[in-house]
């Protein structure tokens, strides 16, 4: 597929604050240099609004869960990727490419998108993750997008919502997992059971996370004190465990129930066997 065919068939949304002057131009810079047209996306700031009372945050179950609520920069987050889903269902957009600011693209990027969008194999989104933990985990081949780069099936729920490729079936799930959510848009993206999504990843990613620049959600997210008292407090252990337990049981289960469809792309697709990494 040609460039000028990616430029009909893809939307690409870059989420960035308006107050982000050098980190659009920076990421201006950088889809220009892969040859890529795109549109900037104007970003939630979640600092200013009342983030934890916006009526898309469920708070209450959040702070059962986790002992406190997500960040003022999280909710904005959520609330940005969200706005693109309702963009796309509105004007009816059938596949988008959605980055954050902060990221660096390599010159192999275009073809990996042109290897995606011909696919015959049917998927919902494609993540790109770029962290080596991730890249190394427990993953299947199912298709080699170019010599380099391969479409995986991931058995783990990793964060990261920097970079992806979504379709108008998956912007309508996740717009309707949102209309009430407890969690960060990646932590929710990594549900794929709950969504009813067909997930991939690319293996390497084409896309990377720019890790010298402070993210705009801000560390805050990562403090784990719990902020809660009286009963609450009593029972969020017991909510914290249950969790834990769903989300892995539940990503070892639909990995394993994708297994023969998986192993059956794997040959279609001409790369023969278990493709295990």
């Amino acid at each position: 597929m040609s460039e000028i065919d990616l430029k009909k068939q893809l939307r690409v949304f870059v989420i960035n604050r308006e107050k982000d002057e050098v980190r659009r131009e920076e990421m201006t810079k950088r889809l220009n240099d892969v040859g890529l047209e795109f549109e900037f996306f104007k970003a939630v700031d979640g600092h200013a609004i009342d983030a934890r009372n916006c009526p898309e945050y469920d708070g209450e179950k959040r702070r059962l869960i986790f002992g406190r609520d997500l960040s003022a920069g999280e909710i904005g987050c959520l609330l940005s990727h969200r706005s693109i889903c309702l963009k796309m269902i509105e004007e009816t957009i059938p596949v988008a490419m959605v980055l954050e600011d902060d990221t660096h693209l390599k010159p192999e990027l275009p073809a990996v998108l042109s290897g995606l969008l011909q696919m015959e194999l049917k998927w919902d989104m494609i993540r790109f993750l770029s962290r080596k933990k991730v890249l190394s985990g427990t993953q299947r081949r199912v298709a080699s997008l170019t010599p380099e780069y391969d479409l995986v099936r991931i058995q783990a729920t990793p964060g990261g919502a920097y970079a992806y490729l979504l379709t108008l079936d998956a912007a309508k799930a996740i717009a309707a997992h949102t209309q009430r959510n407890w969690l960060p848009i990646d932590a929710l993206q990594s549900r794929t059971w709950q969504l009813g999504l067909e997930v991939f990843m690319t293996n390497p990613s084409p896309v990377i996370v720019d890790n010298e620049v402070p993210s705009t959600i801000g560390d805050v997210r990562f403090d784990k004190k719990v902020e809660i008292s009286g009963v609450k407090r009593i029972l969020h252990p017991f909510f914290r465990a249950w969790f834990k337990w769903e989300n892995g049981w539940n990503k070892r289960r639909e990995y394993k129930r994708k297994q023969d469809f998986d192993e059956k792309l794997a040959l279609e697709n001409g790369l023969g066997g278990p493709q295990k990494k």
